[in-house]
């Protein structure tokens, strides 16, 4: 069964989902690049599941290549900005973090 995607997504409708999904840690898929990232530059799960509950969206929403809504997220942490590229698909799957 294909999954149904929204043909149309404003960035409030994105939060809204978003954080709805973050609520639960267990919803968010930190993939293997974005993980490395994170450990470069300092940040932990804490600070993504933060900006993806509390940030901003700073580009899109967009559906990307693989037809599933994406949208650069951004919080401020103890003085440094945190940027969280997140996609919607069965749960947020956190793509890279800077």
């Amino acid at each position: 069964m294909k999954k149904v995607v929204p043909p149309r997504m404003t960035g409030q409708a994105f939060l809204r989902a978003i954080r709805e999904l973050a609520a639960q840690s267990r919803n968010i898929f930190i993939v293997h690049h974005a993980r490395r990232r994170m450990i470069q530059r300092g940040f932990t799960d804490e600070d993504v599941q933060q900006a993806l509950l509390r940030g901003q969206i700073e580009e899109g929403p967009f559906r990307n290549n693989r037809d599933n809504w994406q949208a650069t997220i951004h919080r401020m942490r103890a003085g440094a900005e945190v940027k969280v590229v997140a996609v919607l698909e069965d749960g947020v799957v956190v793509i890279t973090v800077f």
